[in-house]
């Protein structure tokens, strides 16, 4: 926090007045630059025209729009917006800034409404605001808040549509300009109306907390003598992405989800759950410091049931310590009843911990997810450089093959008209996985039944697991549908006159089963479909919030303790 003040002082230090502007044929050439990189790289441009038709390709009305904007934010928006209908959370755009403002209080909607969710005691007093948590935000500066959120949104594309408002919401009170261009134009306080559980109405002035440097304007450069001038219908220029794909299946908005210690949602990768665990929950891991999942039993009826929580799989500095952990705690709840995990609000991380993970709950082989992949030059190096390095260093036969494999689908692929690989395992040579044995051979994961407790905000590599024990009808799933990350993503560079970049998903995770999502086509893909649960309860309600969880914990016992029993006559410790 002792970096606020001089924060604050940056973003005054430049007036916006200053600075120079794009030309329109440079906000052409900008646009068509980040455009390319999507013509080139990005995996669902088909299904994103076929789900919601929207093709990404036809850029006349946007190039029209990008270069009679009036200033360079109003540019930054339009391409802001091109990227956000793509709907993809692993998709995004993003501005090299370091602003943004603070109201003090976090929204976030419950039963469909924008509710106080939290106040900074760091920059407002609770005792002395006329609104309190739980309290609905009626409107800011006159403009209903719904209002608002619905030109948010428009912004901070998502594959969820329910996440995606919920984003919205999240960006009433913290505007941050790295996703929102405009942020830098907020006034110096905001005129609020709240709406408070007893029904009553009051109002409140509240400050922006500005803090870090603004981003108003592209280089302002002089246009190239004789450069060309785009006109409607032409097919953009191609840009080259500027690093390879990433192993690691983690959202876009995951990899940035911390912003000078804000994150877009509370419980976003937090050990500990949402809710309350009952009075007799006995926890195993979550209290010491470097524990990485949070794990205990307690009693439902006559039932001793198993509690897991995965808050992420960014395990990327210790590799392979997440997967550890979790297989040590599955140790100690073998003789458990029945087991929930709980991967609510999990953003991803690295897919193949998932993959490994699902391997402790099954004693025969399964079928894993596959993916197919957009091929770049630079992908197809990286591949030659690491069979060249393996050989050098003296790698196993069968771990040389695996990568002469690799390199003939990646040139092959590279070779073709869309430049997609065929469906390949993900994680190892076969997509048909061996469940998790001992140095004997035998399997040893988990046994019992299982269930699995997901929202929205379950993304990415949290999905793959998911995927993979729905697929092969080894838990039962419970809460909302999944946020439909579906791939993993390269960053690109968006703009040589302007200072943009971006990320974009070069890969479509397959299902081994085809899903069909109301509003969707039918599809294997990951991609906008989730993971459809079982059991649907949306812990987003007003009870949730005031209640600390209990009204759904309560539901998710009984419907645990049902699933039980259905599965097995009686609880482990009657069993002879």
């Amino acid at each position: 926090m002792n970096i606020r003040p001089f924060a604050l002082i940056l973003s005054f230090l430049i007036p916006a007045g200053c600075y120079g502007q794009l030309t329109p044929s440079q906000k052409v050439s900008d646009f068509q630059q980040i455009a390319g990189a999507y013509n080139k790289r990005y995996a669902f441009l088909d299904w994103k025209k076929s789900a919601f038709g929207f093709d990404a390709l036809n850029l006349a009305p946007w190039l029209d729009r990008a270069s009679n904007t009036d200033s360079d934010l109003a540019f930054f928006e339009v391409v802001s917006e091109y990227v956000a209908q793509l709907r993809d959370t692993h998709s995004g755009f993003y501005l090299d800034s370091s602003f943004y403002a603070e109201l003090g209080f976090t929204v976030d909607l419950y039963d469909g409404k924008p509710l106080v969710e939290s106040i900074d005691k760091e920059i407002l007093d609770p005792g002395a605001l006329a609104f309190a948590v739980g309290d609905e935000l009626v409107s800011i500066d006159g403009r209903p808040a719904g209002e608002m959120i619905d030109e948010l949104k428009r912004f901070l594309g998502d594959g969820n549509a329910t996440s995606a408002r919920r984003l919205g919401a999240f960006f009433l009170t913290l505007r941050i300009q790295a996703y929102y261009p405009r942020a830098a134009e907020i006034g110096e306080s905001a005129k609020l109306v709240f709406k408070t559980k007893s029904g009553a109405t009051v109002n409140a002035d509240v400050p922006w907390q500005k803090f870090g440097l603004p981003y108003m304007s592209g280089a302002s450069l002089p246009d190239p003598s004789g450069s060309a001038v785009w006109k409607a219908g032409t097919r953009p220029g191609l840009a080259a992405p500027q690093s390879r794909i990433l192993t690691a299946l983690r959202t876009f908005k995951a990899q940035n989800r911390e912003f000078k210690g804000k994150r877009f949602f509370t419980g976003t990768t937090d050990l500990t759950p949402l809710f309350k665990l009952p009075d007799d929950f006995v926890v195993h891991s979550g209290n010491r410091r470097f524990d990485t999942v949070y794990s205990g039993i307690f009693r439902s009826g006559v039932y001793r049931i198993g509690f897991l929580r995965i808050p992420s799989f960014e395990d990327l500095s210790f590799r392979g310590m997440l997967a550890q952990e979790v297989l040590d705690e599955l140790t100690y709840l073998a003789d458990t009843d029945g087991l929930i995990i709980d991967l609510m609000r999990n953003p991803g991380g690295y897919g193949c911990d998932a993959e490994v993970l699902a391997s402790a709950f099954f004693t025969e082989p399964f079928t894993s997810l596959t993916a197919k992949s957009r091929v770049s030059w630079t992908d197809l190096r990286s591949i030659s450089d690491e069979l060249e390095l393996a050989a050098y260093f003296g790698a196993e036969e069968d771990e040389l093959q695996e990568l002469r494999e690799l390199l003939a689908a990646y040139t092959e692929a590279y070779q073709s008209a869309d430049n997609f690989t065929a469906a390949r395992p993900i994680c190892t040579a076969s997509s048909t996985v061996e469940p998790l044995k001992n140095r004997q051979g035998r399997p040893i994961g988990y046994k019992n039944p299982v269930m699995v407790l997901t929202d929205e905000l379950t993304a990415s590599a949290a999905e793959f697991m998911a995927a993979i024990l729905q697929d092969n009808g080894r838990a039962v799933f419970y809460g909302t549908r999944t946020n439909g990350a579906g791939g993993s993503i390269t960053p690109v560079y968006g703009g040589v006159y302007s200072d943009m970049y971006g990320s974009v998903t070069a890969s479509q995770l397959i299902r081994s089963k085809a899903a069909t999502v109301q509003g969707l086509p039918a599809s294997s893909y990951i991609e906008n479909a989730g993971i459809q649960p079982n059991i649907v309860d949306d812990y987003m309600k007003a009870e949730n919030l005031n209640g600390g969880g209990k009204p759904f914990l309560d539901r998710v016992l009984k419907a645990m303790a049902d699933y039980i029993k259905s599965k097995q006559p009686a609880p482990t410790s009657l069993q002879d």
